[in-house]
């Protein structure tokens, strides 16, 4: 664990990757004299690599799926790396507006239709306090009403997938996040260990 090893944490530390040029980084060998912070950086640039279009034939079912679990794996080391510092740093912020809530968002809207994309983010949710909790609520309801307006009960057509798969994301979160408190450091601990 960083904290374990006297790492201190740059509180801009994604603002200067979100500044910099990634194309380069691509999990560059790392040397040993490298410094924490060029590790982390070479570590969140080759991530966030990931989600640019790789795909060089998208006519081909098999390519995009490739590229789209490249994609997904990228969301979740994103998250990964996240989740160690906030259980690691008090200081590293998962509030409403932070990266780490904004990316918890982006990636339930982007995968909502994996039947088991709650549960990928489930262990990141011990993190939320109670307003973040109901910002996520307030986020997912917002999506599902608007796909709700869009349907007419006395239509003859059944629901599309789209409004199906945001039920049960909508079902999830409200069951998960309706059980969360807010728990102190070592509580979180033993939780996410618990489900790990």
């Amino acid at each position: 664990m960083p904290i374990k090893k006297k790492y201190e944490l740059k509180a801009n530390i994604e603002a200067i990757v979100a500044k910099s040029d990634t194309k380069g980084v691509n999990f560059d060998p790392i040397t040993i004299e490298a410094e924490p912070e060029e590790v982390l950086i070479n570590l969140i640039a080759s991530l966030k690599n990931l989600r640019k279009n790789i795909a060089v034939d998208n006519t081909s079912k098999r390519v995009m799926g490739i590229a789209n679990e490249m994609k997904r794996t990228s969301y979740l080391g994103d998250l990964e790396y996240k989740f160690v510092l906030a259980l690691n740093y008090p200081q590293y912020s998962v509030n409403e507006n932070s990266s780490f809530f904004e990316l918890v968002v982006q990636y339930i809207e982007r995968f909502y239709d994996r039947f088991d994309v709650i549960t990928d983010v489930r262990k990141y949710l011990l993190l939320f306090n109670v307003e973040e909790a109901a910002a996520l609520k307030a986020f997912d309801r917002t999506t599902l009403e608007e796909l709700e307006s869009e349907f007419d009960p006395e239509s003859e057509e059944p629901p599309n997938q789209k409004l199906i798969r945001w039920r049960i994301v909508h079902f999830k979160i409200n069951k998960l996040l309706g059980s969360f408190k807010n728990l102190e450091n070592a509580e979180k601990f033993k939780l996410v260990n618990s489900i790990m």
